[in-house]
């Protein structure tokens, strides 16, 4: 009886553990001008990369921080919804944004003339739009913004049954 007790506590404790992490998003930052942080499949190999990550993107730490041989405390990261590998702990902070996954969002400080957002397939908003998201509509935000190439945030949000990606500089909190 009591072995099983044990189980389930342990089991418990490793669920809240899951869930925790599920939800901790960290920004990239300290960075030097215009450099990207690496991620790398192993512990303490400089020169073997695998991933760039731009300055200000968010990631989702999935495990760390691990102490390492070479010194240096490492996360392991998610990002653009994929595995991306192991950063440097140094280089993560807080996030400073206005919204999170998980809030509901509305288009907002749209132009004048037009009537909503697109939403597309990947951060990368170009080519067809998968949906659009309407004024006067919400949607549930289901990824952190990241910072994209296109020098733009993006985060994906769920309007309906479409999903997709959507530039935050146009949704507010609802």
């Amino acid at each position: 009886m009591r072995s099983s007790l044990l189980f389930v506590a342990s089991l418990f404790l490793l669920c809240v553990a899951v869930a925790q992490a599920q939800y901790n998003f960290k920004e990239v930052c300290n960075l030097s001008g215009d450099s990207w942080l690496p991620t790398f499949p192993t512990l303490c190999a400089p020169n073997n990369f695998t991933l760039l990550i731009p300055s200000s993107s968010r990631v989702q730490v999935v495990g760390g921080p691990y102490p390492s041989q070479c010194g240096i405390q490492y996360y392991s990261v998610y990002t653009f919804d994929m595995q991306a590998g192991f950063v440097d702990a140094r280089n993560l902070c807080n996030i400073k944004s206005v919204f999170r996954g998980g809030d509901r969002v509305t288009p907002c400080k749209l132009p004048p003339g037009i009537n909503g957002l697109s939403m597309y397939p990947t951060p990368i908003l170009s080519g067809k739009a998968v949906a659009s998201f309407p004024l006067g509509t919400s949607a549930l935000v289901v990824s952190d913004p990241v910072y994209t190439a296109q020098r733009v945030y993006v985060s994906k949000v769920l309007y309906g049954s479409m999903i997709g990606y959507v530039q935050t500089d146009y949704v507010c909190l609802q």
